[in-house]
């Protein structure tokens, strides 16, 4: 069975190419914002945590209160913290089972990743609600480009995964054949 070819590559390396991005991205992130937990004093963390969530979310906190500010800002960098490195985990396991053509290796990440895009589309609201966000069409843009990211990915993984394990069934053989081993075996 030949591959798909999504654009100008075939699903496997497209998913390698998903896996070493995320693996690597979010690795840094995980080892990032630990070396800030460590290093830091607590209100420098609080401003690292409210740019990161400003990076990552797009939202500005400047019109805030300080209490809800830092309690959305704890409240996002919690996420990223605990989000990273289960992220880097399960594009390490879709590496693994890419580059060894195990399919079962690789539903951990799909299942990661439906979860956590419905986790960012739940806190891209949250915060665009808490924040008093005006730009209504900059949390639209958001969320539809999460989710057409993730269902891309999604996607072109779960057929990486489908290919994977049609390749690995025995191949049934044609009627032809069958007649000719019969045949041949038997001197009919």
């Amino acid at each position: 069975m030949s591959e798909r070819i999504v654009f100008c590559c075939g699903t496997s390396f497209w998913t390698r190419i998903i896996g070493w991005f995320l693996s690597v991205s979010n690795t840094a992130c995980a080892l990032t914002l630990i070396t800030c937990i460590i290093l830091l004093p607590y209100n420098d963390i609080l401003l690292f945590a409210e740019k990161a969530a400003s990076f990552f979310y797009g939202v500005s906190f400047e019109h805030m209160n300080t209490k809800p500010k830092y309690a959305l800002v704890n409240f996002c960098f919690i996420v990223l913290l605990v989000n990273s490195p289960i992220c880097a985990i399960c594009s390490f396991l879709l590496l693994i089972g890419s580059y060894k053509r195990k399919s079962i290796i690789m539903v951990p990440w799909v299942i990661y990743m439906v979860m956590g895009s419905m986790v960012q589309v739940i806190l891209e609201i949250i915060i665009s609600i808490s924040s008093n966000t005006e730009g209504v069409l900059t949390v639209l843009i958001n969320i539809a480009f999460t989710l057409s990211y993730s269902t891309f990915c999604i996607w072109v993984v779960a057929t990486h995964i489908k290919e994977t394990e049609m390749s690995r069934q025995p191949s049934r053989p044609e009627r032809g054949e069958v007649y000719k081993e019969t045949t041949e075996s038997t001197g009919i």
